[in-house]
């Protein structure tokens, strides 16, 4: 998913430069992966309700390599972009169906810290294709990436369905055999199984559609929540900030190549995830999505206030490393909470029978918030100027700050059906399950 988000960054520069398309070409070229996700959002949450998790990600690997493969070979902006489609839908597919998997699979011990993997791994992919982008050959670069593609299809091949999907589909002895896979061969899963059993059906007979996030309490506030929490990660600029990333850079008279920038910035941002991965299931995921919206926002009113004085003509030299450090320490404090925190609670705050649709739901209104963002920024600029626009962005951390304060529940280590009955409102004793 990181590969696929960001190809176009090290590749459609070479594209322009080649002569293979034009700078209008690009921006389409670069925003339909955007559609395709959010197509492939809606999609999934109908297909995981009748598809294994494990089938549809193997499955998502066929045309993730046609894709890679129309990028490397194909010629014209027009197939280009056709190629940039079958990505975001297979976005689309990864966005729901593996943050769903991970949910089920999980012991709630380490929940949040796996779910974070979620987020690691697009950082990481994220790197890897500015690594690649050092070779300076849009050929190799994308072929490089498609090589992620088998790997990911030869080990994956060895994993176990969901333990929760096969008890959905009636496979009780196929669900044990997952469940004790996933455990160890010494962990006595009888108890575990039994509440997978009781969870799936009390929703088997209900038929799960978009108008029960409306009509049932857990739902509608599960469903505020996830969306007022990928709305305020989308809303403090993260896009924006690694687009004017080599602005940034040039800005400050660094002499760091642009494409040495990005791989600096990428390896922060794996180590900053991968930080967050463990301080999860320690810290909190209330705390981490506070902390970070706040120094967040401390990081975009120093950037705001640099471009602001340099756009009135005042001498900013003395101040000249104040863009470089706001940017990386933002990015830092990005990955430690923002970032992975909305798909952590995501994946936790949902009862079993609604959870896939609520993911695909969720995950749309994200590729759209990201969209969004990414194309009014120019025209806020433009008219606002740099400086007040990023302050803007920093406001909008403080109004998440808020949000979360108010209605984010703490879910760390909590069992997802003792969340679920907190957010329909049962008064019931919160619970923590430890790993044995």
């Amino acid at each position: 998913m990181g590969e696929m988000v960001s190809w176009s960054s090290p590749v459609t520069p070479l594209l322009i430069k080649s002569h293979r398309i034009t700078k209008d070409e690009e921006s389409w070229i670069v925003s339909t992966v955007n559609f395709g996700a959010i197509i492939g959002c809606l999609l999934a949450g109908y297909v995981n309700k009748y598809v294994g998790r494990k089938t549809v990600l193997l499955s998502l690997c066929v045309p993730e390599m046609i894709s890679w493969l129309m990028l490397a070979f194909c010629e014209g902006a027009i197939l280009l972009c056709l190629a940039r489609f079958l990505s975001g839908l297979c976005l689309g597919f990864i966005c729901v169906t593996t943050p769903l998997y991970i949910a089920e699979i999980a012991q709630p011990c380490v929940r949040g810290a796996l779910a974070t993997f979620f987020q690691l791994f697009i950082v990481i992919g994220i790197l890897f294709t500015f690594i690649l982008g050092i070779l300076q050959d849009a050929l190799w670069i994308t072929l490089g990436c498609s090589i992620v593609v088998l790997v990911f299809f030869a080990l994956f091949l060895w994993m176990p369905e969901s333990p929760v999907y096969l008890t959905m589909v009636s496979r009780p002895k196929a669900a044990a055999a997952s469940l004790q896979w996933l455990r160890g061969r010494d962990y006595d899963i009888y108890a575990e199984i039994r509440v997978i059993e009781a969870v799936v059906q009390e929703g088997r007979d209900v038929e799960v559609t978009y108008g029960d996030f409306i009509s049932d309490a857990a739902s509608f506030r599960g469903i505020i929540i996830a969306m007022g929490l990928f709305f305020f990660q989308q809303m403090c600029g993260i896009n924006v900030v690694i687009f004017y990333m080599n602005t940034v850079f040039e800005t400050a008279g660094s002499t760091i190549s642009p494409t040495l920038a990005t791989v600096i910035i990428g390896i922060v941002q794996v180590l900053a995830t991968a930080l967050s991965v463990y301080m999860m299931d320690k810290a909190g995921r209330r705390f981490l999505f506070i902390f970070s919206q706040a120094a967040c926002s401390l990081c975009l009113i120093s950037l705001g206030t640099y471009f602001f004085l340099k756009s009135r003509g005042n001498d900013v030299t003395p101040i000249g490393w104040l863009p470089v450090a706001s940017v990386a320490v933002f990015l830092i404090m990005f990955a430690f909470g923002s970032g992975p925190v909305p798909w952590a609670i995501t994946s936790e705050i949902f009862s079993k029978n609604i959870a896939s649709l609520a993911l695909s739901l969720v995950t749309a209104v994200h590729w759209l918030l990201a969209f969004f963002v990414t194309k009014v920024y120019t025209s806020l600029e433009a008219f606002m100027g740099t400086g007040p626009t990023f302050w803007m962005f920093a406001a909008w951390c403080w109004v998440g700050v808020t949000f979360c304060c108010l209605l984010m529940p703490e879910t760390k280590g909590r069992p997802q059906e003792d969340i679920v009955d907190e957010l329909r409102g049962c008064k019931k004793k919160q619970t923590s399950s430890s790993c044995p």
